[in-house]
């Protein structure tokens, strides 16, 4: 069996509906029921194999019989465990978001080189201050005035503009002239061909009321869809949720977006309330 010894599955042993459950069973012998499979219901029924656990922690396996046609297929499990949040609401700082951006760029498993102490407000080594020095080194940004980087400042939805778009296209992109779309953003101005490229992407639709908001915070909610918007491109749907964050409201508006981007491995949440 492919999976943590702490996690068993039985089959067709006639308990409870008959058609097979699977069990977790701890280091003290302690047996927790996880799941039945149910005639009365679409599951697939009579699970044939071991468990197998991807990195997400979620187990897969296969069943030879029940389904929408009768045939079985493949299911998944998501294992119970303490609470996962997101902080949805809660504002993008400058150093988190080189994180969000080089593993929407390179993928989950990217680590950029250790730090060399670029910036005289980034303590190296310290958490971020590798992602920083390597977003500084692809040209995404140049950090804040004065030689720093200003990492604990909130990312506005102006300078997003600008990382997104340096990600997606390269650090000597350059977007055309800006035309007047957004009521509350100046043609010219210093982010609006910016701005208004991330629009004409399908990236950003704006804010209320037909405006851009270019000095509000992005939060870490609308961080998710400007993310995969970017690696998928405007047109892209993410998958229905599936209730993974306790301060995430399933379904809601940025719900699907938030798991898709966990799924992915660009973030695992955030620590939670206290």
């Amino acid at each position: 069996m492919n999976v943590n010894r702490a996690v068993v599955m039985s089959a067709g042993l006639g308990l409870e509906t008959g058609w097979g459950v699977i069990n977790r069973i701890d280091g003290s012998g302690n047996l927790t029921r996880i799941h039945a499979f149910d005639r009365t219901t679409t599951d697939v029924l009579a699970p044939q194999s071991g468990l197998i656990q991807t990195p997400d922690g979620r187990l897969y396996g296969t069943a030879f019989a029940g389904g929408e046609h009768g045939l079985g297929g493949v299911y998944r499990v998501t294992l119970p465990g303490p609470p996962r949040f997101f902080c949805p609401d809660s504002g993008v700082r400058r150093d988190q978001m080189s994180v969000f951006l080089l593993k929407t760029e390179h993928g989950a498993g990217f680590a950029p080189p250790e730090c060399q102490g670029g910036f005289g407000d980034v303590a190296c080594p310290s958490q971020f201050a590798d992602w920083i020095e390597q977003l500084a080194a692809e040209g995404i940004t140049a950090g804040c005035a004065g030689g720093n980087y200003c990492p604990l400042s909130a990312v506005t939805r102006a300078q997003m503009a600008v990382f997104l778009l340096k990600t997606e296209h390269g650090a000597a992109y350059l977007p055309p002239p800006c035309s007047g779309v957004f009521p509350d953003v100046p043609c010219p101005s210093l982010f609006a061909d910016w701005i208004e490229q991330l629009a004409a992407e399908g990236i950003t639709g704006g804010c209320a009321g037909g405006g851009f908001c270019p000095d509000l915070p992005v939060t870490r909610a609308q961080m998710a869809v400007f993310l995969l918007k970017m690696e998928h491109g405007g047109a892209y749907q993410p998958p229905p949720c599936e209730s993974l964050f306790a301060d995430v409201t399933c379904p809601s508006l940025f719900a699907p977006w938030i798991e898709q981007l966990f799924t992915e491995g660009i973030t695992a949440g955030c620590a939670g309330p206290p």
